[in-house]
C-alpha cells in the first residue's frame, strides 16, 4: 500500500511539474524571444553617439524600448550612410535606425514609417530676409551652403550639382560639422532635417545667431528599415506593432522630448 501511494504522489508531482514551466513560459509569451537582431544605427547626433564610451541617442533610445516590448537581444552598432546602404542591400544587417525614407535602401529593405518630419534651411541672421523661401536662398549666389553628403531628404541631385558647380556647397560627413561652419561664419547656411536642425542649434548655443526657413512642401519621412532577407513577416508586424504602441504609452514622447522642446516632440506625433 505504501508503494502505490508513494508511486501515485511521483506520477502527481512529475505532472505538476511538467505543468508550472509550461503555465510561466505562456505567462511570459510577451517578452520571451530567442531572436538576436543586428542593428544598424545613424552615426551621428542625435540619433547615436558615445557618452563616455556608453551608446546614447534617439535611435538608441528607440531600439532600447523596442526590446523591451519585445523580449529580443538587439546588438547594436553605428554605421555612417554608405556602410549603412551597403549592409542592408547585401543582407548584413538585420535593422537600420533611424532612417530617412530613400530609394538607396529598397534594394534590401522594407520601411517602417515611425514619423515624419520637413527640411529646413538654418540661416545666419545677417544675411536672413523675412519672406524668402529657401529656393530664394539657393537662388543667391551670396550664400554658401553646408550638408551632409549624400543626404537626398533635404537636397534634391539637381540642386546639390548646382551648389556645387558654384562653389557654393560643402560636404561634411556629420551635421556637427556643418553647424559649427555655420558659427565660425564659413558658410551662411545649412540644410537639414528638422529635428536634426533643432538638436544642433541648441547644442551649440546658436538660438539667437540663426533663423529657419521651413519647406513644408518637402515631407521627409523617417522609421526604420528591415531587411527583406533576415526578418520574417511576423517580426515585421512584431516591429509595426511596437512603434505603434510607443504612440500610445507615452514612451515616443518621453524619448523626443529629451531631444528637443516638448511642443515639437508632439509635432511629430502628431505628423
Amino acid at each position: 500500500m505504501l508503494f502505490f501511494r508513494s508511486l501515485i504522489l511521483f506520477l502527481f508531482l512529475g505532472v505538476l511539474a511538467q505543468q508550472v514551466p509550461a503555465q510561466l513560459q505562456e505567462k511570459g509569451t510577451k517578452n520571451t524571444c530567442e531572436r538576436r537582431f543586428l542593428v544598424g544605427l545613424n552615426n551621428f547626433e542625435p540619433f547615436a553617439y558615445r557618452e563616455n564610451g556608453r551608446l546614447q541617442g534617439l535611435a538608441h533610445d528607440l531600439i532600447v524600448i523596442i526590446k523591451d516590448k519585445m523580449g529580443c537581444q538587439f546588438i547594436e552598432s553605428e554605421l555612417p550612410r554608405p556602410s549603412a546602404v551597403d549592409q542592408i542591400n547585401h543582407g548584413r544587417v538585420d535593422v537600420l535606425a533611424l532612417m530617412v525614407k530613400s530609394s538607396e535602401y529598397e534594394t534590401g529593405g522594407d520601411f517602417i514609417p515611425f514619423y515624419n518630419s520637413q527640411r529646413e534651411l538654418t540661416v545666419a541672421k545677417k544675411v536672413f530676409a523675412r519672406g524668402k523661401k529657401i529656393e530664394d536662398y539657393l537662388n543667391d549666389e551670396k550664400i554658401k551652403f553646408a550638408y551632409m553628403i549624400g543626404n537626398r531628404s533635404v537636397i534634391s541631385e539637381s540642386e546639390e550639382t548646382r551648389l556645387l558647380k558654384a562653389s557654393r556647397l560643402v560636404g561634411v560627413p556629420t551635421p556637427d560639422i556643418a553647424f559649427r561652419l555655420l558659427k565660425e561664419g564659413r558658410v551662411q547656411a545649412v540644410l537639414f532635417s528638422a529635428l536634426v536642425t533643432s538638436y544642433h542649434t541648441k547644442k551649440q548655443k546658436m538660438e539667437d545667431q540663426v533663423e529657419k526657413v521651413v519647406d513644408l512642401s518637402k515631407k521627409v519621412q523617417v522609421g526604420l528599415y528591415l531587411s527583406k532577407r533576415r526578418v520574417s513577416a511576423a517580426e515585421k508586424q512584431s516591429f509595426e506593432k511596437a512603434l505603434a504602441e510607443m504612440k500610445k504609452d507615452g514612451s515616443f514622447l518621453r524619448v523626443f522630448s529629451k531631444y528637443m522642446s516638448e511642443e515639437e516632440a508632439l509635432h511629430r506625433l502628431q505628423n
